[in-house]
């Protein structure tokens, strides 16, 4: 838990008032949480350790319908489609920041990714990949008994 340190690093950089650290969130109250959020940023770093694992915040976001800066780990890349449903970056911090940046002051672009986000990951919501893939799977062994 590094939330102190983190709440004195704010007040040093003069930004506490712009920065809340929330703390534990009930996972019925993140939607709610996500909503009140203009950018939602996918980070993990850009390792053999996580290259291609399934970052499951970036699709939280993306099905919220939030506006997604993510790094571009093989596994982010799966979701986000640069330029498109949310951007990639490196995982440098002056990367992270001229894409935040950028998406803050871009009004039009934040709305395009918002109109976007929820259906371009559509084929991985648990209903479409029971109706998709398992009860087809589910039916062929079926039919073939």
């Amino acid at each position: 838990d590094d939330t102190e340190r983190l709440r004195q690093l704010a007040n040093q950089l003069g930004i506490a008032q712009r920065v809340h650290f929330l703390g534990f969130v009930p996972y019925a109250k993140v939607p709610q949480q996500l909503h009140a959020a203009d950018i939602g940023l996918g980070y993990v770093p850009m390792t053999a350790w996580y290259e291609n694992a399934p970052v499951l915040k970036t699709m939280e976001f993306l099905a919220s319908g939030l506006p997604t800066i993510a790094t571009a780990t093989q596994g982010n890349q799966h979701y986000i489609r640069h330029g498109e449903n949310g951007l990639l970056v490196d995982d440098t911090p002056e990367a992270l920041a001229t894409a935040i940046v950028m998406l803050g002051q871009d009004l039009q672009l934040r709305e395009k990714f918002r109109t976007i986000a929820c259906g371009s990951i559509r084929q991985y919501d648990f209903r479409t990949i029971v109706r998709t893939v398992l009860l087809p799977a589910y039916q062929a062994v079926v039919a073939t008994n």
